[in-house]
């Protein structure tokens, strides 16, 4: 008779605790600390993901921040802007209330291509934040922050009878800024998806970590002032304006003597960059960028515990006791039939530099 899993263990697990040891004290899989797993919730919709902080160093006791901002947003019927609409969102600004959080176009706006700063039908909208600009200061009075994610969530706001249009939705590679592009220009990146508008459905992008600074605690001085995040809309009439509900949602870490109610921060030295590393995979698919907040924070979740089973693959392979311990021996038993082949030439000079008692679990990391 097969024997039931034990489901306090399974649940376990899911919430991010240590999974259940074998008896000779070696975890069976990899997994992911609560740190991490709240972190990669956030990454994939940072309305949920509430409360997180980054699972990377440094990891100070700091105050968990979240701002939005809220609005409603028109096509242009005006000029050359006929038909199009821009909302830009710089993640990196909404910390402060006195920034500059979006830039949102309306019906006068006269271009085909998105603003750079307010003007002509064009509005900045700010956020909801605590702390100005001059708060941000990193003196003694002042604090320190570090963004930990950022999304942008639009909706068709009008009747039925006039639905229509497209939109593409993305933020850039590197977190450059995307003012001054048009929609075609957008469509060149390999992430950009035209989307069909349609009643009722929301539309999302999310901002992923790419730059050093991103991982920083930053004052607002040196924080980029890019416009990374970006919904870009095409009407199917250029001649009626329709309307679009937006919001943007920010969550930051902020640290300082004046950063009240601080909470630990915990590193996962595997998880952490497991997180990263598949946030910016999935984020390059058009295929996830079209999937709706909650499934993308369980495909993310998918991928994020795939590269956490590799990292963890190499020390759990080299240890007899494991359960996997024959399997790994064999797999790696095919990759030294490939050596002797003469395939994979190029692997196996890495191969060949690392020390001998380390050979099968590296064979196995790379092949599984």
């Amino acid at each position: 008779m097969a024997k039931r899993k034990n489901k306090k263990s399974i649940g376990a697990a899911r919430n991010g605790a240590s999974p259940k040891p074998t008896a000779a004290g070696i975890p069976a899989s990899g997994c992911l600390s609560s740190c991490a797993t709240r972190y990669v919730e956030t990454l994939a919709d940072p309305r949920v993901g509430r409360g997180a902080c980054v699972p990377i160093p440094p990891c100070l006791p700091s105050r968990r921040l979240h701002v939005f901002v809220k609005g409603t947003h028109e096509t242009s019927v005006t000029s050359s802007g006929a038909g199009f609409g821009f909302i830009q969102v710089s993640p990196y600004q909404a910390v402060a209330n006195d920034a500059t959080a979006m830039l949102v176009t309306d019906t006068d706006y006269p271009n085909a291509s998105s603003p750079t700063a307010a003007g002509t039908g064009s509005v900045a909208f700010l956020s909801n934040s605590p702390y100005a600009g001059a708060d941000i200061s990193g003196s003694y009075s002042g604090v320190v922050v570090r963004l930990v994610s950022a999304g942008l969530y639009i909706k068709y706001a009008g009747t039925r009878l006039q639905c229509g249009g497209s939109v593409v939705m993305m933020c850039s590679p590197n977190n450059v800024t995307l003012t001054g592009t048009t929609v075609s220009g957008l469509l060149a990146f390999e992430s950009a998806t035209k989307q069909e508008i349609v009643p009722g459905k929301e539309y999302s992008a999310v901002w992923t970590p790419k730059n050093p600074v991103d991982f920083e605690f930053s004052t607002y001085g040196s924080l980029p002032t890019s416009f990374p995040l970006v919904a870009f809309i095409t009407a199917p009439d250029a001649t009626v304006s329709l309307a679009y509900d937006f919001e943007a949602h920010f969550n930051y870490e902020v640290v300082g003597v004046t950063s009240a109610g601080t909470v630990s921060s915990m590193p996962d030295p595997v998880g952490g960059p497991a997180a990263v590393a598949a946030a910016n995979e999935v984020a390059r698919k058009p295929s996830f960028n079209v999937l709706p907040p909650n499934r993308k924070a369980h495909h993310l979740k998918q991928v994020t515990q795939t590269v956490v089973d590799s990292f963890s693959a190499p020390a759990l392979a080299a240890h007899p006791a494991h359960p996997r311990h024959a399997e790994h021996k064999a797999q790696a038993a095919k990759a030294v039939d490939l050596k002797a082949s003469g395939g994979t030439s190029g692997f196996w000079k890495v191969v060949e530099t690392v020390a001998p008692l380390a050979l099968d679990a590296l064979a196995t990391a790379l092949l599984i």
